[in-house]
């Protein structure tokens, strides 16, 4: 993530882009993403901190929703044993159980099978997202050249960009995947 960030600032300095702002949640690793991209591109202004922008607690949603699969799934509850055992041995597993977990998890959060015992529901997290969002344009920011740092687990299925007006950038490594919203034509970002 540290190194992202760097990579980041450091590609927004060669492209000589300027923000007025920069838009991020309130977790620590957002915050210090927030500065890190600072360091090379100078704001007018402080990181402006949105705790609408953090992302789901993916903790909170895999144990309540794996409970329920367990109890009701003999074959998600032999990958769940599996996948435990693969992090166990190997933090950075992505593939085979881990895989199907991830995906039947998700896809149950998404479609909302369950009650949220613990955890934020995709509608109510939806909402919040999609609401910073929307403050941001009728804020009319849209006049302003900002850029919103968040994770991809936050925007992914959440935001419906307006045309023209917001460019994403993707960032991946195996630990963590990064959104950017330069929230500008790239040719209005960069300095004068």
């Amino acid at each position: 993530g540290i190194q992202q960030a760097r990579m980041l600032g450091e590609y927004f300095a060669q492209q000589q882009m300027r923000f007025e702002a920069i838009y991020t949640g309130t977790l620590q690793r957002q915050q210090h993403t927030a500065s890190l991209v600072q360091e090379y591109v100078p704001i007018p202004g402080q990181i402006i901190a949105d705790e609408r922008w953090n992302e789901f607690k993916l903790g909170e949603v895999y144990q309540s929703i794996a409970r329920h699969l367990c109890a009701e799934n003999e074959a998600f509850a032999r990958d769940f044993t599996e996948m435990k055992t693969m992090l166990s041995q190997n933090a950075y597993a992505t593939s085979g159980a881990v895989a199907r977990c991830d995906r039947t998890i998700m896809k149950a959060w998404l479609e909302n099978q369950y009650t949220a015992d613990d955890y934020e529901p995709w509608p109510v997290f939806k909402q919040r997202v999609q609401a910073a969002f929307a403050h941001l344009v009728l804020a009319q920011l849209g006049q302003q050249r900002i850029c919103t740092l968040v994770t991809g687990d936050t925007v992914d299925r959440n935001v419906t960009l307006p045309g023209g007006k917001a460019h994403c950038a993707n960032l991946s490594n195996f630990a963590a995947r990064k959104r950017v919203f330069v929230h500008a034509e790239p040719d209005d970002c960069r300095a004068p």
